[in-house]
């Protein structure tokens, strides 16, 4: 879980809380079901302009080119080598944003996710946790977060506790 004030930051501490924490750099990974390919667009170039290099199958990569999102063509599994495997085993790749086809699992995109688990690379399997992550990024690199109570968020005060004060007459 993540609580903040602001939805990225949230959505940042609930990954980092996971231990999936999003990378502030490096390089992403995009294959993306044909039915995401108009919404990956906007998510691919924000993440190019934020530094990112961005590599990607031949179809995401041939929809994001007419765009001018600069993106490097990586083979599948099965097209040849170096592939998207030895990238990843070659911890090239930080992020993972793979959307399923649902056409089941031997297909690559099961394998991928699978190496970004064995890897701890977070992986992304939908353009609404895609936009989640990049404005948990963009939030993050704005300014980061703080640690807050829940009663701070709420506004309510805190009481401390016996041991606590107990704590802070000895710092003292």
């Amino acid at each position: 879980m993540g609580i903040d004030q602001h939805f990225g930051l949230a959505y940042f501490k609930s990954q980092d809380a996971a231990y999936s924490r999003l990378p502030l750099e490096g390089t992403v990974f995009i294959s993306v079901k044909e039915g995401d390919k108009k919404d990956i667009v906007s998510i691919a170039h924000e993440l190019a302009e934020l530094g990112y290099k961005l590599i990607a199958t031949r179809g995401t990569h041939d929809c994001l080119m007419p765009h001018q999102i600069p993106v490097e063509k990586v083979l599948k599994l099965e097209e040849g080598r170096p592939n998207i495997r030895d990238r990843i085993m070659n911890r090239e790749v930080h992020l993972i944003i793979n959307t399923p086809s649902g056409k089941g699992p031997t297909l690559d995109e099961a394998k991928i996710r699978s190496l970004a688990v064995s890897y701890g690379i977070p992986c992304i399997t939908t353009i609404d946790a895609a936009r989640a992550a990049l404005a948990a990024i963009c939030a993050f690199k704005d300014g980061g977060y703080q640690v807050k109570s829940l009663q701070e968020y709420h506004g309510m005060e805190v009481r401390k506790t016996k041991t606590a004060k107990a704590g802070e007459k000895a710092a003292k």
